[in-house]
């Protein structure tokens, strides 16, 4: 009997040491790991006190000018963007230069498109007079020089213009008011010695000259001095105004060896005073006396003058339609 008692207490103690056994290392276990834990938590208290250490010293140095300091620019870390959101960053940061630059392509588009879609007329005739119902006549007279024009840049259309660009001299000018202009209306000058004898008053008559203010005659003077410089621009209608500008002498063509026995031409010009252009082009009042269409003569020597010769033939058709018709 005592020694089935023994025989149970052996094995009792043995399951107690194996218990305590197994106890006593888990204890050891995590005694070894707050060991680790509070080891590496000490680490890392170290490295940070250091790097307050280095933080100190170089907040020093910089405090003093030995550093700039950029040792404390935090690295920022690299963060990925989707396409959408690189596209709007780049609208967003870029708005003043996205502005600029889309006004000068939708610019350079207006320019682009005003130059492809602004009429080339096949024959152009400038228009010098500073009359006012010349002006005014310069869209029927436009329909008249289309019926005679031919298609000269091979667009397949056939299109004239007259081009109103009025020259006056701007020395000596009497202004007048747009009745006179209008009308033709003399101004009658009286002499001032007889003005004390009613019964000899003279009433002499004076043509009053144009006024043109000095920014047309300049921007006027400056497309005539354009034109002449090409072989484009053959005719013109001109008056003894805007021959100081023309010289008509020394760049018109002799028309009288052109025209022999017509009433109306004169010198270099093929004067319209008494002729049908009133009636034909709905000119209101009186046709100037000194008004008159000329051509250009062709510069032999200019580097354009094949082009000229070309033009110039052009012209002599249209003003042989032009001489025939009001005449």
């Amino acid at each position: 009997m005592n020694e089935k008692n023994t025989g149970h207490k052996g094995m009792l103690d043995t399951v107690i040491d194996s218990l305590e056994k197994s106890k006593s290392e888990r204890l050891h276990a995590a005694s070894d790991k707050a060991l680790t834990a509070a080891a590496e938590r000490e680490k890392e208290n170290e490295e940070y006190r250091k790097k307050l250490h280095r933080e100190k010293i170089e907040l020093l140095k910089a405090k003093q000018g030995i550093t700039d300091g950029s040792e404390f620019e935090a690295k920022e870390e690299k963060k990925e963007y989707t396409f959408f959101q690189k596209v709007g960053a780049f609208f967003y940061c870029n708005k003043p230069l996205i502005v600029i630059g889309s006004f000068f392509v939708l610019l350079a588009g207006f320019l682009g498109y005003d130059y492809i879609r602004r009429p080339d007329p096949d024959f152009t005739v400038m228009v010098l007079s500073c009359s006012y119902e010349m002006n005014r006549s310069c869209e029927k007279l436009e329909e008249i020089i289309n019926e005679y024009t031919d298609d000269m840049n091979g667009n397949g259309d056939v299109l004239a213009s007259v081009y109103y660009m009025p020259l006056c001299d701007m020395t000596d000018q009497v202004n007048y008011d747009d009745e006179d202009e209008k009308t033709g209306t003399e101004k009658k000058v009286v002499n001032a010695e007889s003005a004390s004898e009613p019964e000899e008053t003279a009433a002499v008559t004076e043509k009053p000259k144009k006024s043109q203010d000095i920014y047309t005659q300049q921007a006027s003077s400056s497309k005539l001095f354009t034109l002449m410089q090409t072989g484009d621009t053959i005719m013109v209608i001109s008056d003894t105004d805007a021959d100081i500008f023309l010289l008509p002498d020394q760049t018109l063509e002799d028309l009288e060896a052109l025209y022999p026995g017509n009433e109306h031409v004169k010198g270099h010009g093929f004067y319209l005073s008494g002729t049908k252009f009133a009636e034909e082009t709905g000119y209101e009042g009186e046709v100037p006396e000194d008004l008159y269409i000329g051509l250009r003569k062709v510069q032999k020597g200019s580097h354009y003058r094949d082009e000229m010769q070309k033009n110039y033939d052009e012209a002599k058709k249209i003003l042989d339609a032009l001489v025939e018709r009001f005449s």
